[in-house]
Parts: structure tokens; C-alpha cells; sequence
């Protein structure tokens, strides 16, 4: 266990959060995830990555985040806007950074288990990102290079895709687009999403346009300007 001596006084979050982040060590990636799928001409695909588990990260974050009057808390909430992980990154001087991460909601098909594995996830990189801290080694590097391939790959030149039409559905797109601009959750956005993925009747250039309008829409309800997530214990009665 990480011992801390003493607490150190900043005057502000973004103090204390640049004192964390200099004396913050770099955390190993202990545990490995093998991934499998399939590439985009049907070949199958896997790779190892490396990672550090929540535990490892809070044993050597939190002692510091405590160092210099920092904390941080997540909760699964149910909101406005749907199951969502609020976060919360305080300082001793009042001020905060935070954000809410969607979350599937546990009435549907989902099983407990993987609810719990999603918020364990959910939890850990909103901590790494609210924070700065970068997990790393090797492969992070390597995770760099594949994603600089993927993107190659993509600026290359293919075949008709049998999976788009050859000529645009107008009708159809408009049609998506009100949908999306209706929505009002992001598991309804989410079920709008994979329709459209289903749905053969369009081109690509139709189905980018879509993607756009949907993370824009996502960013909408899930990060409303000026408006904090209502939690649904703070409800007047």
C-alpha cells in the first residue's frame, strides 16, 4: 500500500491536478486481452493487448489524488436521459470536472454480470481520462501503429461494398434522420443505430452522413450544455 506523508495545499483543481499528474508514476500493464473478429474482406483477425486493471490504478492514484486534496467518485445512476455512470473529479477548494458515461439499461436482456463488467470498464476510463493518467508501455505504441494501419486502409481504394446500394435512397435517410433527431435516450438512439446498420437501401456516403448526425445527437443527451444530470434522487417529491 502507497503511504502518503503529507497533504499539499493548492489553490485550485487545475493546480492540484498538475501537481498529481507530475508526481503520478507511470502504472504497468499487468493483465492481457486476447481479441478475436474479422476483417472487413472476411479473414479472421486476433491480437493480445496489455492493461492495467482498476485495482492496480487505484492503488497507486488514489493515495496521491488524497495528497493533494483530490478525489474522485462514480456511481450507475438513472437520469434524464437514461442508466448512466456519473463521475466526479472534486478538489478541497469546491470546484469539480466530471461527465456521465451511457450505460445499457438493466431492464433489458443484458445479464448482471456483464452490467457489472461494463461499469468496471465504464469506471475505469472515465478515472484514466478525467485524471490524465496514461496506462502505458509498449503497447500502447503498438495500439497506435495498428490504429495509423486501420487508417490506411481505410484511405485505400476498394470494391463496391454489396453491403451499400449504388444509388442513393433519399426517402430513406430522410426518414432516419427525423428518428434521430427524435430521440430522446441513447438506448433508443442506440436501437435507431442498428437499424440503419441493417438496412441495405442506402449508400455509404448517406450512412456517414447518418453517423455524423448520430454523434452529434449521442453528445446531445448525454452532454447537455449548461444543464447538470438530474439524478433521480434529487427529485422534489
Amino acid at each position: 500500500m502507497t503511504e502518503v506523508a503529507e497533504v499539499v495545499t493548492h489553490a485550485s483543481l487545475a493546480e492540484a491536478l498538475a501537481a498529481f499528474q507530475a508526481e503520478m508514476p507511470v502504472i504497468e500493464n499487468t493483465q492481457t486481452a486476447h481479441v478475436t473478429g474479422k476483417k472487413r474482406d472476411g479473414t479472421p483477425t486476433s491480437y493480445n493487448y496489455r492493461y492495467a486493471p482498476l485495482g492496480d490504478i487505484n492503488k497507486i492514484a488514489m493515495p496521491l489524488l488524497g495528497k493533494h486534496g483530490l478525489s474522485f467518485s462514480s456511481r450507475p445512476t438513472i437520469t434524464k436521459t437514461g442508466f448512466e455512470l456519473i463521475y466526479k473529479l472534486r478538489h478541497v477548494s469546491g470546484e469539480s470536472d466530471g461527465g456521465r458515461w451511457p450505460l445499457p439499461s438493466p431492464d433489458g436482456d443484458i445479464k448482471m454480470q456483464d452490467l457489472g463488467a461494463l461499469i468496471t470498464y465504464a469506471r475505469r476510463y472515465c478515472f484514466i481520462a478525467v485524471t490524465g493518467i496514461a496506462p502505458g508501455g509498449d503497447d500502447d505504441e503498438e495500439a497506435v501503429e495498428r490504429a495509423d494501419e486501420r487508417m490506411e486502409q481505410r484511405q485505400e481504394p476498394r470494391p463496391p461494398d454489396p453491403r451499400h446500394a449504388a444509388e442513393p435512397d433519399d426517402a430513406a435517410e430522410r426518414d432516419y434522420e427525423q428518428d434521430i433527431a427524435d430521440a430522446t435516450s441513447p438506448g433508443s438512439l442506440s436501437k435507431i443505430a442498428e437499424r440503419i446498420v441493417k438496412d441495405k437501401r442506402m449508400t455509404l456516403e448517406q450512412r456517414n452522413r447518418l453517423h455524423q448526425q448520430f454523434e452529434a445527437r449521442m453528445g446531445a443527451l448525454t452532454e447537455p450544455a449548461g444543464e447538470q444530470p438530474e439524478l433521480a434522487g434529487d427529485r422534489d417529491e
